[in-house]
Order: C-alpha cells, then structure tokens, then sequence
C-alpha cells in the first residue's frame, strides 16, 4: 500500500444507493489494497452501513455542521482543518 497517498470519500448520508453507491464501491475495488481509503463524515452519522459495504475503509470525522450545505462543505474543503486531518499524507484525492 502507498502510505503517501489518501483518498478522502465525503459522506453525509445514512446510506447510499444506486449510483452512488456503485461509484463508492468502484473506487473500493479500484484503489482499495492500493492507497488508505477514509470516508469523511459528520460526527452523528452511523457508519454501520459504510462498514458492512465497505470493509476496511476508515473515516474520519468532523463536526455536522461542516455538511449543512454545499456552502459550509465547500469552506470545510478550504479549510486548514481539513488539510491538517490528513497531514499525514503528500497526496490526496478527494473522491
């Protein structure tokens, strides 16, 4: 596994479905084994679902008000919090 790169999967939903859940077991498949694979989650949400569907991916979690709207995500997205997360890292791919 590359442990220089991350890709970060904002979640803000219980669950997901069609689509949307295709393309996040698709990135799964692609890139799981390859590089750390984190959903990014509010604080409340349960991620029961997430670990069933998608063993061995992690999370990380922020506050809920960080998902709100798509105007407190996209400030979140900006964020030196954000960033500081995953530090950890050289890479990211914000899925």
């Amino acid at each position: 596994m590359d442990s220089r790169c991350i890709i970060a999967v904002p979640v803000y939903k219980q669950r997901v479905e069609g689509s949307e859940l295709h393309s996040l077991m698709r990135c799964v498949e692609v890139y799981g084994g390859k590089f750390e694979i984190r959903l990014v989650v509010p604080k409340s949400l349960d991620v029961s679902f997430y670990m069933r569907e998608c063993p061995g991916v992690g999370f990380t979690a922020f506050p809920d008000e960080y998902f709100q709207s798509y105007a407190a995500y996209n400030r979140t997205c900006k964020s030196t919090e954000f960033y500081d997360a995953f530090s950890g890292f050289e890479y990211m791919l914000i899925y």
